[in-house]
């Protein structure tokens, strides 16, 4: 068995069983046995299960990120990261949550400023008033704090008990595209 088809299976397999028992501990024994590989092989692809899973959550977003088109706007590629939240919030909300929450914001702050920082590359036009299009440094920033302000709203929305995870992905999503500065309006409905 080749190297990345190891690394699917660990991932497959640390996803199964954090999401049949999201109470239990997962650790290297079980993860291999699920997927049928030696310890030699786990540790050849990662160091520790927590990591393994956080690789796992953050491929499976990121995969589903990497499907939506170029012009899809920012309230459904927000609406498909917060599906993946909602599909995994077992997982994300359980024992394993402050390990967790930390891959998952790492894997959301890139995806999502990286949305933002291509939208404005393509839209020069929309900068705010005193940011020129060859402004990378001011590009970035803006990019990193629209992001930013969306990690912190999810970490919020998923340590918040009362929180219906399933039915508040529209209200999150209007509550965002309600709160957003004026110059990033067209982010949410163009391309």
């Amino acid at each position: 068995m080749n190297d990345h088809a190891v690394v699917v299976r660990l991932r497959q397999a640390a996803l199964e069983l954090a999401s049949a028992s999201p109470d239990e501990k997962l650790t290297v024994s079980s993860i291999c046995a699920a997927a049928g590989v030696s310890r030699d092989d786990f540790y050849s692809a990662t160091s520790n299960p927590i990591q393994l899973l956080g690789e796992a959550l953050s491929d499976e977003l990121l995969s589903a990120l990497a499907q939506a088109p170029d012009e899809m706007p920012q309230g459904e590629r927000l609406r498909i990261s917060l599906g993946h939240v909602a599909r995994w919030n077992a997982i994300y909300r359980g024992p394993l949550h402050s390990e967790l929450i930390a891959s998952l914001q790492k894997t959301l702050f890139a995806a999502l400023r990286s949305t933002n920082e291509e939208f404005r590359r393509r839209h020069p036009d929309l900068l705010p008033d005193g940011v020129s299009a060859d402004d990378d440094f001011a590009i970035s920033f803006l990019a990193s704090y629209m992001a930013g302000g969306s990690i912190a709203s999810i970490a919020f929305w998923l340590e918040d008990a009362d929180a219906d995870i399933e039915g508040d992905i529209d209200r999150i999503v209007e509550l965002s595209r309600a709160v957003a500065p004026g110059f990033m309006a067209p982010l949410w409905s163009q391309s």
